[in-house]
């Protein structure tokens, strides 16, 4: 018995042991596994408008921490509202991430003429550019388009209309489009695209970016300006 209660307080004793910190610098650890011993933050909120983040900055910040808060635009489409860093470990509290609802167009790839127009009704902004490409696409069958001259900038299609009449459309390139790929709160980037129509063994349509990217700085750019504007006070980071 004694022997038992003796292996039992020994094992208590390095348990312990186990668990102490120490000190190296401004910095603790545990001593088992040299882990690092950090402060706790906040559990981030996951919402997806812009709109959310102005009305906790208004309402439920505690004012301890609106001194020391900034928000992040780390992209287009993700927003952080956050702390600066404390503590030897450099932590911060992150309040909030914004992640946009965003169009799923796949720029590249091949749509046939119908969920083509269908995505560009549903995922792109209304604009003259975009009316003129529906006007193209919502009539593209493969029965209807004869040849198809490509220049490269820009082609021309034979298209047919019943049994006796032709004419001939021409689409130039690059054209300017909206779509939906940052934040509904702001005004969506413009940018170039290239419109290509491919005659194989079905006609099909794709829209090609050529823009080099430059949409996502116009979008950042535009989301620093929303929160310079509403929220002033608080620095923005973009």
């Amino acid at each position: 018995m004694n022997d038992m209660l003796s292996n039992a307080m020994i094992q208590f004793r390095e348990m312990i042991d186990l668990e102490k910190k120490i000190q190296v610098g401004e910095k603790e650890f545990i001593k088992s596994g040299f882990s690092p011993v950090k402060a706790s933050t906040v559990e981030t909120l996951g919402i997806s408008t812009l709109t959310g983040i102005v009305d906790f900055v208004k309402g439920n910040v505690e004012p301890e921490y609106a001194k020391n808060m900034h928000i992040h635009v780390a992209s287009p489409t993700q927003v952080f509202l956050e702390t600066d860093s404390f503590g030897p470990w450099l932590q911060r509290h992150v309040f909030i991430s914004s992640s946009a609802l965003v169009t799923d167009f796949q720029f590249g790839t091949k749509y046939n003429p119908e969920k083509f127009v269908i995505a560009l009704l549903s995922q792109f902004q209304e604009t003259d550019h975009r009316n003129a490409l529906l006007s193209v696409c919502s009539n593209i069958t493969k029965e209807s388009v004869g040849t198809i001259n490509d220049t490269g900038h820009s082609q021309k299609m034979e298209v047919r209309k019943g049994v006796s009449m032709r004419r001939e459309v021409e689409f130039k390139n690059p054209i300017i489009l909206q779509p939906f790929r940052t934040f509904a709160e702001i005004k969506q980037p413009e940018s170039e695209f290239v419109f290509r129509i491919h005659d194989n063994d079905d006609i099909s349509c794709s829209l090609n970016e050529a823009d080099g990217s430059a949409w996502r700085l116009k979008a950042v750019t535009g989301i620093r300006d929303y929160f310079n504007e509403i929220l002033p006070d608080i620095p923005v980071i973009a």
